[in-house]
């Protein structure tokens, strides 16, 4: 969104292109989220100044936005019943959700976005329509370890 391919290989190179990039725009309000931070992160060091844009920052570990990172509001968005996180993908999803032959691929992603509802919201819409191969290749992105996750 911001027009700008971080193609070099140090981070300190690709931090100061960020952070600058985002100076540019001092009249508009930039908004940046980080999804699924697993631990404390430096801001700066990868290149999100400290002013000039707002952030919104999601993670399974409370302690890790609220001590570590020092977040100023937070409150805390509560996992869905398998039945209402079904429910809920099932909607976004739309008619292929139901096609008989996607329909355990579909149940099998379902499963991975863990009952949380913008996980669920995000990859629904992302399949919505779309055929039983895109189903199976999404399971498998879903279905790798993510890097650096600790176990």
């Amino acid at each position: 969104m911001l027009g700008l391919k971080l193609d070099e290989e140090s981070v300190t190179l690709r931090a100061s292109r960020l952070r600058e990039r985002i100076k540019q725009d001092k009249n508009k309000k930039i908004l940046i989220i980080l999804d699924d931070i697993w631990k404390p992160l430096e801001l700066e060091a990868i290149g999100i100044p400290s002013e000039g844009c707002k952030l919104i920052l999601t993670s399974r570990n409370r302690d890790v936005l609220i001590s570590a990172m020092g977040t100023q509001k937070d409150f805390e968005v509560g996992v869905l019943s398998k039945e209402e996180a079904w429910s809920l993908f099932e909607k976004m999803g739309g008619n292929s959700v139901k096609d008989p032959n996607i329909l355990p691929t579909a149940t099998k992603v379902a499963e991975k976005c863990g009952c949380l509802p913008i996980a669920l919201v995000t990859v629904s819409k992302a399949l919505k329509n779309k055929d039983l191969r895109q189903w199976k290749d999404a399971l498998r992105q879903l279905q790798r370890p993510v890097p650096g996750k600790e176990h």
